[in-house]
């Protein structure tokens, strides 16, 4: 399937992926002053495939 959707199409549908995550997540606390400050609180995913998998997509779509 991957080879069938090419590295463009596969792409997108990470993007759709994290971004339908995204929008059902916190917004993060101040974790501390002197550390950056993540927008969404990521750990708040519940168990299951994206919790799993997250830094797997989330790398795909940074790249």
């Amino acid at each position: 399937l991957r080879g069938e959707l090419g590295a463009g199409r596969l792409t997108g549908l990470h993007t759709a992926l994290v971004d339908g995550v995204e929008a059902d997540l916190p917004l993060a606390p101040r974790l501390a002053h002197s550390a950056p400050q993540p927008a969404l609180a990521w750990w708040e995913l519940p168990d299951g495939y994206m919790f799993d998998h997250a830094v797997h997509h989330l790398l795909i779509v940074s790249e």
